[in-house]
């Protein structure tokens, strides 16, 4: 088990780190518009459900609290020097894609906040506590907290881009219930060895 909460915080903390990046990308598929960084960042917020189930809210808070402040200390501190350093070659249009970066990364943290901290994670709790399944919890809580998180999300990192704003809200909003599905289902799957893991580490019971 101990493993298996090292291995979930590991991959969470990855897919926030990506997030931001793919955040920066507004894609077209058959005419819906949304983010990029929707596919990991559903596949972060479904682990954070995981360990909500497995370890409790308080480590999910926890979770959540420590990544957001950790981000923000890293990003504070490298991109005033990234900023600074001359630059010998530099991409064309870095200057635009760091700063839609910026947006975008501070858009990730409150996102985060909203969605995770004050939303979901107390929301999923309080169902545990009346039992319903998982299954049943995380896209429930999922349907409230990402409806939320992606005004925030959005409005922090596009308004006033000239972006469409409404479009990109609509498409967040229907390309995530699916994966809210797949994901909740793929957690059910990581939830389901986990007990099962716990369950053959207890010691047998002398008769």
């Amino acid at each position: 088990m101990k493993r298996l909460h090292i291995l979930i915080i590991m991959v969470y903390a990855s897919l926030i780190v990506i997030s931001p990046i793919l955040g920066t990308k507004v894609v077209d598929i058959f005419g819906v518009k949304f983010t990029a960084g929707v596919f990991t960042i559903l596949a972060a917020f479904a682990l954070l459900d995981v360990v909500n189930e497995l370890w409790g809210p308080k480590d999910a808070r926890f979770l959540a609290v420590a990544i957001i402040l950790i981000r923000i200390a890293l990003f504070v501190a490298v991109v005033p020097l990234v900023v600074l350093l001359p630059a010998y070659l530099e991409p064309p249009g870095y200057a635009g894609v760091l700063q839609t970066s910026v947006r975008t990364f501070l858009a990730s943290e409150a996102n985060t906040l909203v969605q995770n901290v004050l939303i979901d994670i107390p929301i999923f709790h309080r169902l545990k506590k009346i039992k319903f399944g998982f299954y049943f919890r995380a896209n429930a809580t999922n349907l409230i907290s990402w409806t939320f998180g992606s005004v925030v999300f959005v409005l922090i990192s596009y308004l006033g881009s000239g972006k469409p704003i409404l479009p990109i809200m609509a498409g967040q909003t229907l390309i995530k219930l699916p994966f809210s599905f797949l994901y909740s289902w793929v957690g059910w799957l990581i939830v389901k060895r986990a007990r099962a893991l716990r369950a053959a580490e207890r010691p047998a019971v002398e008769i």
